[in-house]
């Protein structure tokens, strides 16, 4: 693997090859520009490679199989990684798509750059691509990262992040929020089966649940 900062992206391909197609033709020569590799949380054998969707060097990036919700929290799914991707093109599921990974991302204190979907966008943080959901070329996902690979920048993005994110969490989900919020940067607490299910059905204001 490189020296340089670590990219990271945290989830399953299921839903979501459309998304990181969409990093072919830039990702790869960023990669190389900087001497990056990338950290892929979720891979599964049913599936294709996120090397082989994301269009760069199998050598670049450093596969994570997937695991089941009750022990994901305890395998430190983010350690490792310096600069959290959310690649999320306009469609349909993707505008009611909420924003589980960048919460995770800065859970874990890791800074992170997203598409500027609706749930992003009700979010408020940080680093968002683009003018619009619609108008995210990659040079306005290159110059986002390129930021990023200031430690002192990422640093400042990770807490104003994770602030921010707590706050929203806390107003929409309350004390259960708050220990998520407490726990799984530390040591990833186990989350039991009614735990999940009120944090899923939290208030409708509060976003949407499609993961």
């Amino acid at each position: 693997m490189t020296d340089g900062p670590v990219l990271g992206y945290a989830g399953a391909l299921y839903n979501h090859l459309e998304d990181v197609r969409s990093l072919r033709g830039w990702l790869c020569p960023l990669l190389e520009r900087h001497d990056l590799h990338v950290i892929h949380v979720g891979a599964h054998p049913s599936l294709p490679t996120f090397a082989e969707v994301a269009g760069v060097e199998p050598r670049r990036v450093e596969v994570r199989d997937g695991r089941p919700w009750r022990e994901y929290a305890a395998s430190h799914p983010c350690a490792g990684m310096d600069i959290g991707i959310v690649p999320l093109v306009a469609r349909p599921f993707n505008q009611a798509k909420s924003a589980l990974k960048g919460m995770e991302y800065a859970a874990c204190g890791v800074p992170f750059v997203a598409s500027r979907s609706p749930e992003y966008q009700w979010l408020g943080t940080g680093t968002l691509v683009g003018n619009s959901f619609e108008d995210q070329g990659p040079d306005a996902w290159i110059d986002a990262i390129e930021q990023l690979l200031d430690p002192n920048v990422r640093a400042t993005l990770a807490q104003q992040q994770s602030a921010r994110i707590a706050a929203r969490i806390l107003r929409c989900v309350g004390p259960i929020g708050k220990g998520c919020i407490e726990n799984w940067p530390r040591r990833g607490t186990r989350v039991d089966d009614h735990s999940v299910d009120e944090l899923l059905g939290r208030d409708p204001a509060c976003g949407s649940l499609a993961f």
